[in-house]
């Protein structure tokens, strides 16, 4: 009869360790998930403090950043500012924002979704948003020149030549799970 006891015992004490580890991965599944939440809200709050520090540019022609961090399989967008700073005249002025890619790779893109041209008056801005994607099976940044990068040509209507340029780089960055 003892054989019998020790063997419930032995029983038992599985139950309870399957139990604690499946109470255990449910546990860590929700606290992944609280954080993972919190970090999509923080990095919503920090976009808009970039874009709102972005209008506060000290009288530049044109604001943009020069790096997009993503993660594999995320959309993002970016704002890109564009000042008349009355270096043409008195007068409003029509700008119209072009990207180009400078080093294309396959699985990541960008391009306006907002209208691509605003007519602005002198100390008026305009500001264009960009939509950055990259694909599940993107390939990751290496901090070389092979990442993907794109520049923004800024043209006045009536104008020779370019208003304003810039660029900025992608940075593919890994997708995080717990599976």
């Amino acid at each position: 009869m003892a054989k019998r006891g020790a063997l419930e015992l032995s029983i038992n004490t599985i139950v309870v360790v399957v139990i604690a580890i499946t109470l255990l991965t449910l546990g860590l599944a929700f606290v992944k998930q609280q954080f993972g939440g919190l970090t999509d809200i923080t990095k919503d709050v920090f976009g808009t403090a970039k874009t709102e520090i972005g209008k506060i540019h000290g009288g530049a022609k044109f604001t943009a950043p020069t790096q997009v961090s993503i993660k594999q399989g995320e959309t993002t967008t970016i704002a890109v500012f564009v000042a008349n700073d009355g270096s043409l005249g008195n007068n409003p002025i029509t700008v119209t924002v072009a990207l180009t890619p400078v080093t294309s790779v396959n699985g990541v893109s960008a391009r306006i979704i907002s209208s691509p041209t605003a007519t602005l008056n002198v100390g008026q801005e305009g500001t264009f948003t960009v939509a950055v994607a990259a694909t599940k099976t993107a390939p990751l940044s290496t901090g070389s020149a092979s990442d993907p990068a794109y520049s923004i040509t800024i043209t006045t209507q009536g104008q020779t030549g370019t208003y304003a340029s810039g660029g900025f780089v992608i940075d593919v960055q890994p997708t995080t799970g717990i599976f």
